[in-house]
């Protein structure tokens, strides 16, 4: 369990922090950056939602291995 709330942990991360940056890089002159930046923060917490479903098929299956503990999912 522990594993599998690290790659959670880390996609969720991954994509928040990017979001944020592209959020506060590319906002325009619409509001200041920290807005920006929250806004961006929180659209990559949605993105990060959304593909979270599509795991099993982008996944890399070394990853997947790792994640439940091995070749044949066992800790």
């Amino acid at each position: 369990m522990k594993r599998i709330a690290v790659v959670a942990a880390g996609w969720f991360a991954l994509w928040m922090i990017l979001g944020a940056a592209i959020g506060g890089l590319t906002g325009g002159d619409h509001g200041n950056w920290e807005n920006r930046l929250y806004s961006g923060f929180f659209n990559g917490a949605l993105i990060a939602t959304l593909t979270s479903l599509a795991w099993p098929w982008i996944m890399p299956r070394r990853l997947e291995r790792w994640m439940y503990g091995g070749p044949d999912g066992r800790a």
